[in-house]
This record gives C-alpha cells, structure tokens and sequence, in this order.
C-alpha cells in the first residue's frame, strides 16, 4: 500500500492507476468481514471469497483487475498498519478554531 486516506471518498490527488491507496471512512470497521465474530465461520467465508478471487486463466483485464482487487481485500491491504497508524501520528499543526479546522483535528484523532 502506497497510500492511506482517512475519511469518506478517495481524493482524487490519491487517485493514480498502479497505486494502491486504502480510504478509510471508519477505522472501528475497517477490515474485510469484521461483523462474523465467531472465528470459525469467518475463516470460511474468507476461504470462500479467496476462491472465488483466485486466478482464473483466460479471463481479460477486467477480471484480472477484480481478481486483484479481491486479492488485495483478502490479504488485508495493509489492515494492521493501517489501523495502528492513527496511534503513531503526532502533529505540530495547530488547526484553526473552525469547521474545516475542527474536522482535520478530528479525523488525525480517530
């Protein structure tokens, strides 16, 4: 992963075909399958989904493309570092007592 965005839409300045950049709108919920609590049931469905995503020969670009994208999902995209990141950030901005302000705060918080 080569980029991460905190927030709701991906910006198009992090937009570049070849790159991979995660969005993240809410990090509690960030992960794929997250809702299955039993461990059992979710390493199946994980099973399931990696089988449907695996390499198919013969398939196009466009398929190609899913499958990489289900791959990249699967593999977790970077999920530890993404959610341990908001932990090790520090800043020195001191941002303006606004709207615009008060959400930069918030989302480098959460």
């Amino acid at each position: 992963m080569t980029g991460v965005n905190f927030g709701r839409g991906l910006p198009r300045a992090m937009a570049l075909p070849g790159v991979p950049v995660a969005s993240v709108a809410e990090l509690s919920g960030y992960g794929l399958l997250t809702g299955i609590d039993q461990p059992d049931a979710r390493a199946r469905a994980l099973q399931a989904l990696a089988r449907m995503y695996a390499p198919a020969i013969g398939t196009g670009p466009v398929l190609d493309y899913l499958g990489r994208t289900g791959m990249d999902a699967l593999t977790g995209a970077g999920a530890d570092a993404v959610r341990s990141a908001p932990q090790k950030y520090q800043s020195g901005i001191e941002y303006p007592d606004n709207a615009i302000g008060r959400t930069c705060g918030t989302l480098l918080r959460s």
